[in-house]
Formats: structure tokens, C-alpha cells, sequence
């Protein structure tokens, strides 16, 4: 079993395989992926790893957790519907 030091050294460089913004601060795991960010606390991962003593099983299930976490706020805007709501609404006026 890894030491709590050897343990997020090792999440954060595996982490970093995944998500290229991924970095321990302070107590946190904190994964950047723009405009999103997620911080977990490294204590409550280090807690699975004792009570699961699987390495990878935690990895992995962090790995979709940030995941999940990630995409659920990603979105893409449909400039065909938005755009008709953007233009301008200028009534021509006729000189009579």
C-alpha cells in the first residue's frame, strides 16, 4: 500500500495522463479543463484507495467521476437558432 505522499504524487502524475490540468493544491486534486474546473480532495481519494486496496480501481473511478463532472457542463450553442434572435428588427418606414 502506498504512502498518503506517494499516493497523490502518483494520482496527479496518472491523473495528468487523462487531463493534461490536472495538479494538487493545497488539499485538493484540482483537473482544469476550459472553461470547467473540479477540485476533490485528495483525502477522500487516499480513503477509497485504503478501503478498496486497488490502485486502478480508484484511478478509475476518479477518471469518470472528473469526467462526468467535466461534460456535464459542456454545451454547444446553435447559432441557427440564435442567430434570428440577434438580428435587427428595424421596420422600414415609407415616405409618403
Amino acid at each position: 500500500m502506498l504512502s498518503f505522499a506517494d499516493f497523490s504524487s502518483k494520482i496527479i502524475f496518472d491523473l495528468n495522463k487523462t487531463f493534461p490540468k490536472a495538479r494538487l493544491q493545497g488539499k485538493y486534486v484540482v483537473v482544469e479543463s476550459d472553461p470547467n474546473s473540479v477540485s476533490i480532495p485528495i483525502s477522500s481519494i487516499y480513503r477509497e484507495y485504503q478501503e478498496t486496496k486497488d490502485y486502478v480501481k480508484t484511478l478509475a473511478s476518479y477518471i469518470r467521476i472528473i469526467n462526468d463532472i467535466l461534460s456535464q457542463y459542456k454545451f454547444k450553442i446553435d447559432y441557427n437558432n440564435v442567430y434570428p434572435l440577434l438580428k435587427s428588427n428595424k421596420k422600414k418606414t415609407r415616405i409618403s
